[in-house]
């Protein structure tokens, strides 16, 4: 298989994020990976995590074939997008994934950082 380069940076952590927090972001993750990996045949991706005040954003950036409105319509079940947006609405959170063909894919995510405390 080919080489994947990932990059991974994060700014502004202090301190662990609660726990609920740092789980939806891990599996969020995870899933967004697996599809790089198994769609998007990209030899690069970045992960971004970054802790503002009062939410963490992680941005999961690829250069890989892309994919297109159509495409995300009939694929999202299989790209596991339903439960990734699931999951971070579920914390109070919002999910964006731009993508056009040939440009690669960008996921953005944004989780209010008192997310899951109660």
């Amino acid at each position: 298989g080919e080489e994947l380069e990932v990059q991974f940076e994060e700014a502004g952590f202090d301190e662990d994020l609660p726990a609920a927090v740092s789980l939806t972001l891990y599996r969020v993750a995870q899933e967004a990976l697996t599809n790089v990996v198994r769609h998007a045949r990209a030899s690069r991706v970045s992960i971004s995590l970054t802790k503002g005040f009062p939410c963490v954003i992680m941005e999961i950036e690829d250069n890989g074939r892309g994919i297109s409105k159509q495409e995300a319509k009939t694929k999202t079940r299989g790209l596991g997008l339903v439960s990734m947006r699931e999951r971070v609405e579920y914390m109070g959170g919002t999910f964006h994934m731009n993508s056009s063909p040939g440009k690669g894919t960008k996921v953005r995510v944004k989780i209010p950082i008192g997310a899951g405390d109660e």
